[in-house]
């Protein structure tokens, strides 16, 4: 399996809430989650940095924040 960044965007309609989450690497190789949010069309919002310690944990930290995001209501939404 290849390592390579991913990048996933949810969005809450009703409360007009947006969820990233991004797994890329740091200018020294080391793999971080990084988890941003905020308001939709609203200026500010928070981001937050989680370090991996592999790229497969990264993946496994996305995989459990994204089923906490779609159980709160949020949806994913596609890239294009």
């Amino acid at each position: 399996m290849k390592e390579e960044s991913l990048h996933y965007r949810f969005e809450h309609k009703e409360k007009q809430r947006y969820y990233r989450l991004l797994l890329m690497q740091d200018l020294l190789g080391n793999w971080l989650v990084t988890k941003i949010w905020g308001g939709i069309n609203k200026s500010g919002g928070r981001i937050l940095h989680a370090p991996c310690l592999t790229y497969h944990e990264g993946i496994k930290m996305i995989a459990t924040l994204s089923k906490k995001r779609e159980q709160r209501g949020y949806q994913l939404i596609p890239a294009f």
